[in-house]
Parts: C-alpha cells; sequence; structure tokens
C-alpha cells in the first residue's frame, strides 16, 4: 500500500460539526430595533428608580429575617460617596442579576428581547458585568445614535429581537458593526 505524499495516516478522521440550534453562524440573531431598544432603556429606567426608591421598604421588610441595618449605616458612614455607591450598588443588583440570571431585564421581558453573546449563546459573567458597569460611564445612553450602544459593543453582546423575522437576521459580515 503506498501513502500520498504529504498526508498523514495517523491523523484522525474529522467532520465539521453544525452548531445547536441557536448558536454559531446561524445562531438567528435578529437585532432589536432601535423602538425596542428605546422601550427597554424607558421600562427599566422606571424600574430601576422604583427599586432605589424602594430600598428602605425593602430593607424594613427583609429586616426581620435577615439584619440589615449595618448596610445602611455603610453607606451613611460614606458621607457624599454613600449615595453614588449606592446607585452603583443598585445598578449592578437591577441589571447584572436579571441578565445573568434570565438573560433579560424587565424591559426585554416586555418587548421579547434578549441579550446574547455575538454567536449567539448566554454572555459570561465577565461580559455581563463589564456591560452593566458600562451604563455607568455618563452619557452612555447617548452612544445609541451610532449603531450600538456602548455597554453592548465593549462587551461583545447584542440583544435581540425573539419575534423577528428572517429578514433581520444578523449576517457575518454585519457582526463586525456590533462589535
Amino acid at each position: 500500500m503506498t501513502e500520498e505524499p504529504g498526508i498523514n495516516p495517523y491523523t484522525p478522521p474529522s467532520a465539521e460539526l453544525k452548531p445547536a440550534r441557536g448558536e454559531g453562524e446561524d445562531a438567528g440573531l435578529f437585532p432589536a430595533s432601535n423602538n425596542k431598544r428605546f422601550a427597554n432603556y424607558v421600562i427599566d429606567t422606571i424600574a430601576f428608580y422604583a427599586l432605589a426608591a424602594n430600598l428602605d421598604t425593602i430593607f424594613i421588610a427583609v429586616d426581620d429575617a435577615v439584619p440589615v441595618a449595618w448596610i445602611l449605616r455603610f453607606f451613611e458612614a460614606l458621607g457624599e460617596f454613600g449615595p453614588f455607591l449606592l446607585g452603583v450598588s443598585v445598578t449592578v443588583i437591577y441589571y447584572f442579576f436579571q441578565e445573568a440570571i434570565f438573560g433579560r431585564t424587565l424591559g426585554k421581558w416586555i418587548t421579547r428581547t434578549k441579550v446574547v453573546t455575538l454567536d449567539g449563546k448566554h454572555p459570561h459573567v465577565m461580559q455581563l458585568l463589564g456591560r452593566t458597569l458600562a451604563r455607568l460611564v455618563p452619557c452612555e445612553p447617548f452612544s445609541f445614535l451610532g449603531s450600538n450602544g456602548w455597554h453592548d459593543r465593549w462587551s461583545g453582546t447584542v440583544v435581540i429581537d425573539l419575534t423577528a423575522d428572517e429578514d433581520l437576521k444578523i449576517s457575518p459580515k454585519m457582526r463586525k458593526f456590533f462589535r
């Protein structure tokens, strides 16, 4: 038996594996429209401020089970920096935990959109943390006047529309604009 030159007979066979449905290049990534993104922003802003405004009520309700008075004393001890740090904490609680657990915030549930990576998978923890912290940059909502918001571009994520049709799919060539 003669061997062909340049071919290793001991190389294991290979097969092209197709990604599971909802993953890979054919992940069905349909970018959410600017209208839905704006609706997400409005709904999430209202829910965020409702959460922030009712923190004392939440703390009082939970205080019977878990003493949380030390948390309030901690923020009070920080003086003028306390409210800022409390706002950052509420932002992380609101956005990070919802997107880490569900891939969606309240606004995204209502508009039927979801956060995914550029290949259609659930973002990992560091992407979601970066996405959340990018929201703290001043004027970040105005970054949507371009192609995509900073919290999407910097974290390598995209918000997709779960109700969109095939014509709105992000092609592999267009994904570079979402990075």
